[in-house]
């Protein structure tokens, strides 16, 4: 189903809230970003992430259903956000281990994951970030500004390839 707008306030100017008719695989994606964005609004952060809890405001999903509430509370919390770490980690690591080669990094099912916007790659080192049209569609809507470098978000393998010039 199409992602369309109702006319609640998100307190972000006039801009309404977002429902968001996503199904399935594609909806789990809040399963990973409610977390990271408890931690972000927490009195102590661990992860941090600035983006996480200003892409879950504007977006009009019913948080308390039983899908999404298994990840809200402080174990899941504290699992996801050092899931998140590590893999930010590990990219770092390759990216840094990899400087002087051509490397590109391609995110698999990226959701609304900011980590191209977190992982601070160079502007040499091209980034695709790769979800669902649906997903991407939203990821457009609530994160206009791609983030510094060679950055593609792309909705097919078709997509990556061509960008990749395979």
């Amino acid at each position: 189903m199409p992602i369309s707008s109702d006319s609640q306030s998100t307190g972000l100017g006039e801009r309404p809230k977002d429902k968001i008719r996503l199904k399935g695989v594609e909806e789990t994606l809040f399963c990973t970003l409610l977390p990271k964005g408890r931690d972000a609004e927490s009195p102590n952060p661990v992860l941090g992430d600035p983006y996480a809890s200003r892409l879950i405001d504007p977006c009009d999903v019913d948080l308390s259903r039983s899908t999404f509430q298994a990840g809200d509370n402080d174990r899941a919390i504290r699992w996801v956000v050092n899931r998140t770490m590590t893999f930010d980690r590990w990219c770092r690591d390759f990216l840094q281990k990899h400087k002087h080669e051509p490397v590109t990094v391609l995110y698999l099912g990226c959701g609304l994951d900011c980590r191209a916007h977190r992982v601070k790659q160079g502007p040499a080192v091209p980034w695709i970030d790769l979800d669902r049209p649906l997903v991407v569609d939203l990821r457009r809507r609530l994160i206009p500004q791609a983030p510094a470098g060679d950055y593609r978000l792309r909705t097919t393998l078709d997509d990556v390839a061509a960008a990749a010039g395979c």
